[in-house]
């Protein structure tokens, strides 16, 4: 399966959908994606169709919430399968995300 991400936008709110494996290789779409993400409006991360993470999806994921600038605004990571889900938990993600 070729590793992608999709934008889906639906009111106020954006979905990036993540499939594949989330590995540096996705870096420039990711980047892409995040940065064509209107400001005012709520984020969700989809890792439903995600089969691996490693590191760099990680630091993308924080670099991505660093660049986004307000603390206050909503980002939601959803739908991530059980070993991507304990990945996230174990780097306590949880803490700089809402997850579920």
């Amino acid at each position: 399966m070729a590793s992608s991400i999709k934008s889906f936008t639906s009111g106020d709110t954006t979905t990036l959908a993540v499939s594949g494996d989330f590995k540096f290789d996705l870096y420039t779409d990711f980047r892409n994606a995040v940065d064509a993400v209107d400001p005012k409006s709520k984020l969700i991360l989809d890792l439903g169709q995600v089969s691996s993470m490693d590191s760099s999806a990680m630091g993308m994921l924080l670099n991505m919430k660093q660049s986004l600038g307000r603390n206050d605004r909503e980002i939601r990571i959803t739908k991530a399968p059980d070993n991507i889900l304990k990945l996230l938990l174990m780097a306590r993600f949880d803490r700089k995300f809402e997850i579920g």
